[in-house]
């Protein structure tokens, strides 16, 4: 899942379930990464990861995997940030913890297998676990990125 849809996903289900709260939120926007993750999907390939780990890379390509996800996580951020429309400090940090919740599962993920800090295993193993084995990228591209579309366009019909 692209990290859009992931942040987006988090936006309507906080809207829902967390009242405003930004550690509830957090919370629910994590555990909803792990239901979108075990659904089939399409991701983008990210050239210096691969399903070994960590491959060497040319910097030009590493610049394009952070460029590609930045802009990526930033689009989806302020998509986020339209539909939340935070008034005041408290509301920020609401809007903050639901980005930060939707797309910590992937940040630990980069943290453990490109940075080298070690996360707690068990998150790990589950993250890698609960992704569904259907790569979507390699048989169906299209219907993995429609699918995505349409569950960014639920996740925003339902967030506003």
């Amino acid at each position: 899942m692209i990290l859009t849809t992931h942040i987006l996903a988090s936006t309507a289900v906080s809207r829902y379930i967390a009242g405003g709260n930004p550690i509830v939120a957090f919370f629910w926007g994590w555990l909803s990464h792990y239901i979108l993750d075990s659904l089939p999907h399409t991701d983008y390939g990210i050239n210096c990861l691969s399903e070994k780990g960590l491959v060497q890379v040319s910097r030009r390509k590493k610049i394009s995997d952070y460029a590609r996800v930045g802009t990526e996580a930033v689009i989806g951020s302020l998509i986020s940030l339209w539909l939340i429309q935070p008034h005041n400090l408290y509301q920020f940090l609401y809007w903050a913890a639901v980005v930060t919740g939707g797309v910590m599962p992937d940040f630990l993920h980069y943290l453990n297998n490109v940075v080298g800090l070690k996360v707690p295993q068990f998150l790990t193993k589950f993250h890698e676990g609960i992704h569904t084995k259907i790569k979507l990228r390699y048989t169906h591209p299209y219907w993995g990125g429609i699918s995505q579309f349409i569950i960014c366009s639920i996740a925003i019909y339902f967030a506003k």
